[in-house]
């Protein structure tokens, strides 16, 4: 990795970014630098800029107008930046999350917590030794930690919920599971990282039968079932239901 450009900006419109992106990609292809994607976080005028290459409110990619071969150039939220925001909707006091009948409550979470901490002091057994006060008392600083929120939204703390909270916390404990294996799933780092871990999904893709491929199909089916189930709902206005699914920033990708 290396810095390529920097453009002080004090303020900046989606429109003032798509020029300086596009300037940046024909600068690259011009050096015989291939560009096949671009990765920003969740900012509106990121994903505003996104959109201004494409119709409709889905745009994941465009024909790279500079490659001499018609490549395309595919668009990336960034990963951690996705994993913080949906801790963050999960923790929020004004989102309800509700699935599949049942609520994905951060409450869960926090009694998972005072359990485990009564468990360790008793008798010396901790289920989720990671998780700490400071992963359950967010401060402005610790909501950007990606290290706080890849330790909550995991496949220990999935576990630990069934195990230990009982019928109510079953969606909580299915949505966290997701949420681990999809960022496991686009997170590699390594040839060898998975099989170290025991956690298959941190391993590379080797074809396109891959079964981490199917599961991020799948996930996306699982948040069109959410989407749908939070529609149907009546009683509630649109504002509200709103507030039962995840920020706009994750939605657009379903």
């Amino acid at each position: 990795k290396f810095p390529f450009a920097q453009f002080p900006l004090a303020s900046a419109k989606a429109h003032d970014v798509f020029p300086l992106l596009w300037q940046a990609i024909d600068r690259l292809e011009t050096n015989d630098l291939h560009v096949l994607g671009v990765t920003a976080d969740g900012a509106s005028i990121n994903r505003r800029m996104f959109l201004m290459h494409g119709q409709g409110t889905l745009t994941y990619k465009c024909c790279n107008i500079y490659s001499t071969e018609s490549r395309d150039v595919f668009f990336f939220s960034d990963l951690p930046h996705l994993l913080k925001t949906i801790r963050n909707a999960l923790s929020s006091k004004t989102r309800q999350l509700w699935c599949m009948g049942q609520s994905i409550s951060w409450e869960f979470i926090h009694e998972l917590y005072q359990r485990n901490l009564g468990s360790s002091q008793n008798c010396g057994v901790s289920m989720v030794h990671k998780l700490t006060l400071e992963h359950i008392n967010l401060t402005t600083f610790s909501k950007m930690r990606v290290d706080l929120a890849a330790q909550v939204m995991s496949e220990t703390v999935s576990k630990a919920l069934l195990l230990t909270g009982g019928s109510k916390t079953f969606e909580t404990s299915v949505f966290i599971g997701k949420v681990d294996k999809f960022f496991d799933s686009l997170n590699v780092t390594s040839f060898t990282k998975g099989h170290k871990t025991r956690k298959p999904f941190q391993n590379p893709y080797y074809n396109a039968n891959d079964f981490c491929l199917k599961f991020l199909t799948e996930f996306l089916a699982y948040l069109k079932a959410w989407k749908k189930s939070v529609h149907a709902r009546e009683g509630f206005t649109v504002a509200e239901k709103k507030l039962m699914m995840l920020p706009t920033e994750h939605k657009m990708a379903y």
